[in-house]
């Protein structure tokens, strides 16, 4: 009677020491290198497999272009200093968009928070205004402001400021009253309240929209470029989309598509570091 016991011990024993070394392992593989390895693989095969049916004409290069190409012209903007020169064109309307978005949106955002009369006043409207296609006002924008750089900024403010100004009543929201009480019962002031309880427990929430908001600043300044402009990425994809050179639109694409994720991230590491951020 005492060997079955002894088995199904040694077999519960054994069992457990699988199930404990699996997620062992698994965690031991999932490292940044095997990520970053793994991420550059998928690069490297569909780009392999993208020129190879360029070269075989499985893939029309009339309508998507090839990565030979696309390098190569990502290579000679850089050279001769076009690719910098435009992407910091579009790189500068983006960020004042941006900024100005941020900085009017998120005390905006607490404000109507922290009141709930005025928020319910105005939360109607915000919905009526967010739901308006902001690019589809990219014309106006031009009747009012011209032709120059300040259409450009406020079609970017228009599209990221609803995104941060929702993203930043949401979080603001979402603070724990007692946690606020307890902070006014010990008399903080209020920029104390704001800044060691609302704005930690916002910063989640700050984030997210900042990394929404960003690449959609950058998709509003291309577009503001597209429909006037004689710089920028916007306009190189106008110009050599009339030409029908797929490949130098793709080009800018890529190099729109890269620079959208650099932001983002840098965007995400530095509010990380900002002193609510640590007191999480």
């Amino acid at each position: 009677m005492s060997e079955p016991a002894h088995h199904t011990g040694t077999i519960g024993g054994a069992a457990d020491e699988l199930s404990g070394a699996q997620p062992a392992k698994r965690k031991r593989a999932a490292t940044p290198a095997a990520i970053l390895a793994t991420q550059l693989a998928i690069v490297v095969v569909f780009a392999s497999l993208w020129q190879l049916g360029a070269s075989t004409g499985v893939v029309n290069t009339f309508f998507f272009g090839e990565p030979a190409e696309i390098f190569a012209t990502l290579k000679e903007w850089t050279l001769d200093g076009s690719l910098f020169v435009n992407a910091a064109t579009t790189l500068y309307e983006a960020a004042m968009g941006f900024i100005v978005a941020v900085v009017v949106a998120v005390p905006i955002g607490i404000g109507l928070a922290r009141s709930a009369f005025w928020g319910r006043v105005f939360s109607p409207f915000i919905d009526i205004a967010n739901s308006t296609p902001r690019f589809a006002l990219a014309p106006l924008f031009v009747l009012f402001f011209g032709l120059g750089l300040v259409t450009k900024v406020v079609l970017v403010f228009s599209v990221a400021f609803f995104v941060m100004l929702i993203n930043t009543i949401a979080g603001a929201s979402s603070v724990d009253p007692n946690h606020i009480r307890f902070a006014q019962l010990v008399g903080v002031s209020r920029w104390e309240l704001l800044s060691k309880v609302i704005m930690p427990a916002t910063t989640n929430w700050l984030v997210a929209g900042m990394r929404l908001s960003a690449p959609y600043s950058i998709a509003a300044a291309v577009v503001g470029e597209m429909i006037s402009s004689t710089r920028g990425l916007g306009y190189l994809i106008v110009k050599y989309a009339g030409l029908l050179e797929t490949s130098k639109v793709m080009a800018a694409l890529l190099f729109l598509a890269i620079g959208g994720w650099c932001l983002n991230r840098g965007l995400t590491w530095l509010f990380r570091k900002l002193p609510w951020a640590s007191a999480q």
